[in-house]
């Protein structure tokens, strides 16, 4: 059989080859030898390789406090519970009664989590509150009774499109107030 390395990984994958076959290279004595990492056997490295090299980097960073000014941190509201944290975009979260302030824009202590796993062990004091992409945008205007109903849940509330929350143009905030 006669394949590319790059073609003998995507087979390997596909659980389609033995492992000897991946990556060898064979040198003047016939002997296989192993890639020696991942570019290698590829041939280059992908977009998504260097977007995840990127973002492992960014939350090594933020785990060890040494967040780069303007980065995510900057752009983001932290939510937190004391044990557990997380962020959600600036602009996401519509509402916060006086009672849990202290949950909002706190110190980022304890185990960061992500949104989803976060709010599954928090929904007793955060609400969702979905929008259209419209509202996100700021072309249509969130209403004033919306906007009361989720005052009057007493929890903080996140605005979420889909199930990720997402931040809200202060132009659809406006034609409410």
């Amino acid at each position: 059989m006669k394949t590319t390395r790059c073609t003998r990984a995507t087979i390997l994958l596909a659980g389609l080859l033995p492992l000897q076959l991946v990556g060898e290279k064979v040198s003047g004595g016939g002997q296989a030898t192993p890639p020696a990492s991942l570019k290698e056997l590829s041939g280059s490295r992908s977009p998504a390789t260097d977007l995840y090299q990127k973002q492992a980097s960014a939350y090594r960073d933020l785990q060890r406090g040494k967040a780069k000014t303007g980065g995510l941190q900057s752009r983001s509201t932290i939510l937190s519970d004391g044990r557990y944290w997380t962020m959600v975009p600036k602009g996401a979260v519509l509402m916060v009664p006086s009672k849990l302030k202290g949950r909002v824009n706190t110190k980022s202590t304890g185990k960061f989590l992500a949104w989803q796993q976060f709010y599954l062990r928090n929904r007793g004091w955060i609400h969702c509150y979905p929008v259209q992409i419209r509202q996100a945008r700021g072309e249509q205007a969130i209403t004033k009774n919306a906007l009361e109903g989720c005052r009057q849940t007493g929890r903080v509330t996140v605005a979420v499109l889909g199930k990720d929350p997402v931040s809200i143009s202060k132009r659809a905030l406006k034609a409410s107030l």
